[in-house]
């Protein structure tokens, strides 16, 4: 992305027009279309993911696949993605599959996520991987158990451990613990706290919901350039500061655009941006 077009997209001075957080969130899981994006760490590429969400409905064959994945079955993702658009919507199976490489470093990190959520967005199933090749970070939960698996796999060794969702209100105590058993675990793990406590909401475990996240969140309708052509567009942001600030733009068809992260990472959608 270009200066140029950084400055039309957010140095006009003006957010555009104020939208409901979920009529935008609901765009973005409602498309049946995947967004390809580039990933760049202080304007350099350095990778590249997927992102996709299948809507799943009342009579969807996957419906019931998925149903028995909760009780010990698994799910074919490949399968659920091919269903396509459905009007009745009963949950969603939200995945993000890619890579990062640093520079100058031969080996590809792959990660693969999904977050199964149900049509009030909150999340059932969370299955994450990171890792590379023979050496494999595993972490996924289900909602009803209260707890994260967390495993990992080593050429021929495996180890696991439980984390309850309490455990995660404090990141720091946690990740400690982790390196104590295991220290590649604990150096994979700690750039994930952020994430998974914001997944963890005082109370109780039924708090853990997507919809909570919408708090913090604030969504508008604008226009942004790319390549002399003008393109409507609606943005989500949370977070204060340039620093702290998560923005995530998206299409009028509910594809993203991009991401600006903090710590300088943003991603592209490589059909937009790719010119």
């Amino acid at each position: 992305m270009n200066v140029l077009l950084w400055r039309s997209e957010y140095g006009g001075g003006s957010q555009g027009n104020p939208l409901p957080v979920s009529k935008v969130v609901a765009k973005m899981l409602d498309t049946p279309d995947p967004s390809e994006l580039d990933i760049f760490y202080q304007g350099k590429p350095v990778g590249h993911c997927r992102w996709v969400v299948t809507q799943l409905g009342r009579d969807d064959p996957e419906v019931s696949a998925l149903d028995a994945s909760e009780k010990g079955g698994e799910v074919d993702l490949e399968a659920a993605e091919m269903s396509g658009l459905i009007q009745d919507i009963r949950s969603y199976n939200v995945n993000v599959d890619g890579y990062v490489q640093a520079e100058g470093d031969p080996r590809r990190v792959r990660f693969m996520m999904n977050i199964r959520l149900n049509r009030e967005w909150e999340w059932i199933r969370f299955d994450g991987k990171i890792g590379i090749k023979n050496q494999w970070l595993h972490l996924h939960s289900d909602r009803k158990k209260e707890v994260f698996v967390l495993e990992i796999e080593q050429e021929e060794t495996q180890w696991e451990t439980q984390i309850t969702f309490d455990q995660f209100q404090n990141p720091q105590t946690l990740a400690g613990q982790l390196l104590k058993e295991n220290p590649l675990i604990a150096i994979t793990l700690t750039p994930l706290m952020g994430l998974l406590d914001s997944m963890y909401q005082p109370g109780s475990a039924s708090s853990l919901q997507a919809s909570d996240w919408a708090k913090s969140w604030k969504a508008f309708s604008d226009w942004m350039t790319v390549a002399h052509a003008r393109m409507r567009i609606y943005r989500l942001e949370s977070g204060q500061g340039k620093r702290n600030k998560l923005i995530i733009t998206l299409n009028r068809a509910g594809e993203i655009v991009s991401i600006n992260a903090p710590q300088k990472i943003s991603l592209r959608n490589e059909s937009v941006f790719g010119l």
